[in-house]
């Protein structure tokens, strides 16, 4: 009854910080890509896109630790604050300049650079919110994860839709999301001072080079995960199918993303358990994960073919006549939701036993056979080849990961 209480209160506040952060996300995406059109949305996305490829920079993995060994040892909460916020620091300041040197190496002409600069700004700022929200998680306090989504995307969405209904475009949108960013930081902060404890700036190398050690699994899996959810977008762009295409696709893909939302709540709130369970109680750890497995099915199915039933309503009904090409690859991206699900269990359940090698190693392999497919399909099936090769990797990681959950 304890576990069932703590789990139960844990995903009650995950389900309120995700589903207000998703669905004000979801409503400002939706504006952004009927007031932008297909082609600035396109761009918007390839940018978005780009940027994510490089997350690992800002977070190599290190929020999961902090949550798991926080959770194991709430005593060390201080010290893990102070050593890894400024350890944040110091890896945003090394992003920037990566990205801005990478876009010059690649020859981006001088306004996309300047999009790409407010984008990775951006990123920054939610880099630092999750690290936020690490803290209250790593505590079991997600009531304060859930204050913090809801200011930020309050923030989002009123200066974002307000510029758009101005009539403001892209690089005008990108400057208002950094500064909603900025503010969200400075409350996120004092919070954390006022409920937690004081930040201060702490380096400390040798603890940095463990945290490093402990991540470095997570970090490739983070690597490779976004690698085979984001380098199709990248692809359909640098294939030279155009902003355009690219919007049709990023238009289905967003809604995935936001289906996505349930595993994630569920599992936010399930993993500091997981973690607790595995090292004292494994006969209930085992017990509780037969249990989200059943759990987790049933919802993908659920979810997965009301959405195909759906599908034209869905697209036509938030996107407008504009974005009609987005059902077809919608269609296809359904299928992915199901494993999406199951994923999530999967690899929490293998990060908390301390298998974060194996999760990489599965991830891992799913990245050249992505590009491979990503590469062929898309020559041949346009936007709707991507949709197909993220389909067949989803898959092929469930199978890989479940195999190694039942040796």
């Amino acid at each position: 009854m304890y576990l069932v209480k703590r789990i139960g209160r844990n995903i009650t506040f995950k389900f309120i910080a995700e589903i207000i952060s998703r669905f004000f996300t979801f409503i400002f995406f939706i504006f952004l890509a009927r007031k932008l059109g297909d082609k600035e949305f396109g761009l918007y996305s390839y940018l978005q896109s780009f940027c994510m490829l490089f997350l690992i920079i800002l977070d190599p993995g290190i929020n999961t630790v902090f949550i798991r060994n926080v959770a194991r040892e709430k005593n060390k909460i201080k010290n893990y604050l102070d050593s890894l916020f400024s350890l944040k620091i110091v890896l945003f300041g090394i992003y920037l300049i990566f990205l801005i040197g990478l876009s010059k190496v690649l020859s981006f002409p001088s306004f996309k650079i300047k999009l790409l600069f407010l984008m990775a700004m951006m990123m920054g700022g939610l880099s630092f919110l999750e690290f936020f929200s690490a803290a209250f998680n790593s505590l079991e306090k997600m009531e304060y994860e859930a204050l913090i989504k809801l200011i930020n995307k309050i923030l989002i969405l009123s200066i974002g839709l307000s510029l758009l209904f101005l009539g403001y475009k892209i690089k005008e949108v990108l400057l208002g999301l950094v500064f909603a960013y900025f503010l969200t930081f400075i409350f996120s902060f004092h919070l954390v001072t006022q409920q937690i404890a004081s930040i201060n700036i702490r380096i400390s190398v040798s603890f940095w080079k463990e945290i490093f050690r402990q991540s470095l699994p997570i970090a490739l899996t983070t690597v490779f995960t976004v690698l085979f959810f984001r380098i199709d977008v990248v692809m359909l762009s640098w294939m030279g199918r155009g902003d355009t295409e690219v919007g049709w696709y990023a238009a289905s893909i967003r809604l995935i993303d936001i289906l996505s939302v349930i595993p994630y709540l569920i599992m936010g709130g399930v993993f500091p358990v997981f973690s607790d369970l595995f090292k004292n109680r494994k006969d209930d750890f085992l017990l509780l994960y037969e249990k989200m497995l059943k759990i987790l099915i049933l919802l993908g199915v659920c979810v997965a073919v009301v959405c195909y039933v759906f599908s034209q309503c869905i697209i036509t009904g938030l996107y407008g006549s504009q974005f009609l090409k987005s059902i077809s690859v919608f269609k296809i991206h359904i299928g992915l939701i199901p494993f999406i699900y199951l994923n999530y269990l999967l690899i929490n359940l293998l990060t908390s036993m301390e298998r974060q090698k194996r999760v990489a190693v599965n991830t891992g392999l799913c990245v050249p056979l992505n590009i491979i497919l990503n590469f062929f399909l898309i020559q041949k099936y346009n936007y709707l080849g991507a949709g197909m090769a993220t389909l067949f990797t989803q898959i092929f990681l469930f199978v890989v990961n479940y195999i190694s959950v039942k040796k």
